[in-house]
Order: structure tokens, then sequence, then C-alpha cells
């Protein structure tokens, strides 16, 4: 399959990624990676450590800056993913990442789904955006949903997974993606999940979560945050006293 047409020359994609099926797809000046007949590129300035197994064999990849929470730092070395407690061991990370998981066909998000995913099953492709992905036949409903929005024009936005697209779909939090069949897939929350506990308990442990983030990311970059009535703010600040 040829290479898609940028409309954007290839180092204005700052972070952004693309996993295809053959070598060819994505800017050739990126970083690129193969595993299990996957291939994935990224922009010299995404991070990327290798998922292992407890043999040391890679089984994919952690893109973007996943925190170790324990250590209360950024994750640097490779993380050790047993084959049959990957989401556990995955979701012990905190900080902003996308796993790639080839040996068990899924892509992860962190759980808020802070580094973008979209994902077309007619091409094959999960990318970082759209504009990553080969055109594809416009369709009446893509028309039609972009007229009702009137991006940009409007303050609308795709929800649900939409995208401006005609062949791609989003990868929403709480859910990953199948490599094998393109199908998303709900992992979380599971029926014991979501049974009620001591409030007071998981509001300290959201507490201590929030602020091993602040020290993790203070620990590597110069902070300034802008502190206006709302409560919003007012949490940020209470965390990284």
């Amino acid at each position: 399959m040829p290479r898609p047409e940028l409309k954007l020359d290839a180092v204005d994609y700052v972070h952004q990624f693309l996993l295809a099926e053959h070598a060819d797809a994505g800017p050739e000046s990126w970083a690129h990676r193969q595993l299990g007949g996957w291939h994935l590129r990224t922009h010299p300035a995404l991070p990327v450590i290798d998922a292992v197994n407890a043999q040391g064999n890679t089984t994919g990849w952690i893109l973007g800056w996943p925190i170790d929470m324990e250590a209360g730092s950024f994750a640097t070395s490779r993380s050790c993913l047993p084959a049959d407690d990957v989401e556990s061991q995955l979701y012990e990370l905190g900080g902003r990442w996308l796993a790639v998981l080839v040996d068990a066909a899924r892509v992860y998000l962190n759980a808020t789904g802070e580094l973008p995913c979209v994902f077309s099953p007619t091409h094959r492709m999960v990318a970082s955006t759209t504009a990553l992905l080969p055109p594809s036949p416009d369709t009446d409903e893509h028309r039609s949903l972009r007229r009702a929005l009137d991006i940009p024009a409007s303050d609308h936005f795709y929800a649900l997974g939409y995208t401006a697209h005609p062949a791609a779909t989003r990868l929403v939090p709480n859910h990953a993606l199948d490599l094998q069949t393109f199908d998303a897939q709900r992992h979380w929350p599971g029926p014991d999940d979501l049974n009620e506990g001591d409030e007071t308990g998981t509001a300290a442990a959201i507490a201590a979560l929030g602020s091993a983030h602040a020290d993790a990311i203070a620990g590597r970059f110069p902070l300034q945050g802008n502190l206006t009535a709302g409560v919003d703010t007012r949490l940020v600040l209470a965390l990284v006293r």
C-alpha cells in the first residue's frame, strides 16, 4: 500500500505515531520498530520503551510518558508484563501513555486516554491522528455529520468515537483495540469493579496518586500552573503542595 500524502511536513507531527502491517507506512524519517508483523513508526520526540515478558522477550511497546507510581518517577526501563496479568500490570502505571501489546494483539490507553488513538479497520492501521491515515471515500453518513457539527466554525466536537475520517474511529477510555478483529472492546469496569466502598479511603488513595504524579512531573520538568477560582485548579494546587 503506498504511503499516504501528508499535508504537513513530518516534523510537524510532534509526539505522533502510526502502527501498520506494512513497513512503508508513515514518514520515513521517523523511528521504525517491527514485531510480529506490525510496524511502528514514531516521531523522534515521542518516547517509546519496550514491554517485555518474564523471559526478557519483547512483547510490544509503551509509548508516551508512563509513571512508575511505586518509584514516583517516569518509567524509563522495560516493564515486565506477564501474559496472564497484562491489564493489572499496565494500570499500575500512571502518566500519559499508550500500550501496543503485539503478543496480546491489543492496544490499551491510559485511564483517561490522554495519548490520542484512532484506528481504521479498512486499512488495518492505528494512529495518533486521522491525518496519518490514507484517505477513504466519503459517505452520506459522514457528510451529514460534518454538516451538523459544522467544525471548525462551531464549538462542537466529534463524540462517542466518531471522527472526521470516514474509515476511522477513535479509541475511547476503558476500551482496548483488538488487533486481530479491529473491534474496540470495553475492558473496565467489570462486574465487581464498582462496588460501594470506603469513601474516605478512596479519597485518600486518589490524593496519594495525584501527589505521586505531581512529584514525578516536578522531578523532570519545571512546573507552572494558572490558578483560577475554580475547583479544578485548587485541587491541583493541593496535590503539588
